[in-house]
């Protein structure tokens, strides 16, 4: 089967990979492109931890001249996915390490109360971390090294492939990606060829970025982790020849 996979370009390549060995097919169809931002001034001083609660801001940090003073700074991170990630970078294995951003915040107010605190972030949160662990008096500051930018234009391997009804399936990770998916195919006028495909969303919140009507399928993940997303996908029957049997051409 086909599927488009809606994540940021390298987070969609890692995927894609990932269908491939499930033996699918996967097209990356990025609605977002992740943008370093030139970073100003800085709060003085030295911290006792930086938090990273998303990969993006484990890239920045890594590569910026601008953060590499911070760059032997203990890490507090989401995801197990973003602590592999700096260690490949050559950043500090993290010192905490949080299945999302609820728990990180539970473990920074119970075990690095007192502590000093720089949240590395991007220019959109859908939770104000920061603002919340403020006023359980914790010292944190924040500063704002990315942003996502949405795509205006569908690319044209994605036109093309919807041309020619060789989508299956959509992935989304994100309400984002999915109201700009939507706002995209709508802009083209080409809702229609979505109805043979079905949806799969990370979470049933991305889910209700997209109308009813335009897919002819709905799955959502039990929760919200990658494995969980990819388990909800028809296996592929290989034959003995690698290729997939039955799959359309």
């Amino acid at each position: 089967m086909r599927f488009l996979v809606t994540r940021p370009m390298a987070m969609a390549a890692e995927t894609a990979g990932k269908l491939q060995a499930l033996g699918h097919e996967a097209l990356p169809a990025p609605m977002l492109d992740i943008v370093a931002r030139a970073v100003g001034d800085l709060p003085a001083g030295a911290f006792d931890a930086i938090i990273l609660t998303s990969r993006n801001a484990v890239e920045v940090l890594a590569q910026s001249e601008t953060l590499a003073r911070y760059r032997l700074t203990p890490l507090l991170v989401v995801g197990e996915r973003s602590a592999r990630r700096a260690l490949e970078l050559g950043l500090p294995k993290p010192i905490e390490i949080a299945n999302d951003v609820a728990g990180l915040m539970a473990a920074i107010a119970g075990d690095h109360r007192g502590k000093r605190l720089l949240y590395l972030r991007g220019a959109d949160i859908t939770q104000d971390l920061a603002g919340i662990l403020r006023r359980e008096g914790l010292r944190i500051e924040e500063q704002i090294v990315y942003e996502a930018v949405a795509r205006t234009i569908m690319v044209p391997a994605m036109r093309q492939a919807l041309n020619n009804e060789k989508i299956d399936g959509v992935l989304f990770y994100s309400a984002r990606t999915a109201e700009i998916f939507v706002r995209l195919i709508e802009q083209e006028d080409q809702k229609r060829l979505c109805r043979p495909m079905i949806a799969y969303c990370l979470s049933s919140h991305i889910s209700t970025k997209l109308p009813l009507d335009m897919f002819g399928g709905l799955r959502i993940a039990p929760h919200a982790s990658e494995a969980a997303l990819l388990a909800l996908l028809p296996q592929a029957d290989l034959s003995s020849n690698g290729e997939t049997k039955g799959e359309k051409r």
